[in-house]
């Protein structure tokens, strides 16, 4: 079976937008700001814990919160929006 489901489409993009935001957060690429600010504008997901990290990615923009602080609030809510996938294509295939 190739095609995917629209659950499974939803699930693994969050999973590759949780992987590149945790990259750009604390990986060899963090800091990198302007690259969050292109990955929240382009990947088109809509997701509570999403507009989450964007406001937090907003209030180090506007000098409100420092990156340290950012980082140790992004990760927590980065293991969530992970852990809200984790069985997506075990539930759509039933």
């Amino acid at each position: 079976m190739l095609d995917e489901t629209e659950a499974q489409s939803q699930a693994r993009k969050i999973r590759e937008f949780e992987a590149s935001f945790r990259d750009l957060v604390v990986g060899p690429r963090s800091p990198n700001r302007k690259l969050l600010h292109v990955l929240l504008t382009r990947c088109g997901l809509s997701h509570p814990l999403i507009e989450r990290l964007a406001d937090l990615l907003e209030e180090v923009t506007m000098g409100r919160l420092e990156w340290d602080d950012l980082q140790a609030s992004a990760l927590p809510l980065l293991d969530e929006l992970k852990a809200t996938v984790e069985d997506e294509p075990e539930r759509s295939g039933v």
